[in-house]
């Protein structure tokens, strides 16, 4: 015995698509938003980083031993500026690294204390 539907199949599909196409407007909608204001958010605090050729800096590694592992390495020097983010550095000991800006900080050998910001 087969179910008796209210409307034809062809209207219900033609009906149910308009009804998707609706939330996929508004979800897209939505999160254009939302992006717009992370992104002022985050720009309030943040600021760029830059690096140049002969800097001293130190480098955050993970030694995959969990958080607690985790070390800042160097000092090292900037070997040459991949791109605005993006450096080759020298840690000594024969070893170049290819890192990302979010992971380096300037080294500061007069400094007592270190403080990462």
């Amino acid at each position: 015995m087969q179910p008796s539907l209210s409307q034809p199949v062809e209207e219900y599909l033609t009906e149910l698509r308009g009804k998707m196409e609706e939330a996929t407007q508004f979800s897209v909608d939505h999160t254009s938003r939302a992006q717009e204001g992370y992104v002022s958010r985050y720009n309030l605090r943040a600021r760029p980083k830059q690096f140049y050729e002969g800097d001293q800096v130190i480098v955050f590694t993970s030694d995959g031993g969990g958080k607690l592992c985790n070390k800042w390495h160097g000092p090292g020097t900037i070997k040459k500026v991949q791109s605005a983010n993006s450096y080759l550095i020298d840690l000594g000991k024969g070893g170049i690294r290819h890192v990302h800006a979010n992971k380096i900080r300037r080294f500061c050998r007069s400094c007592k204390w270190m403080f990462c910001y």
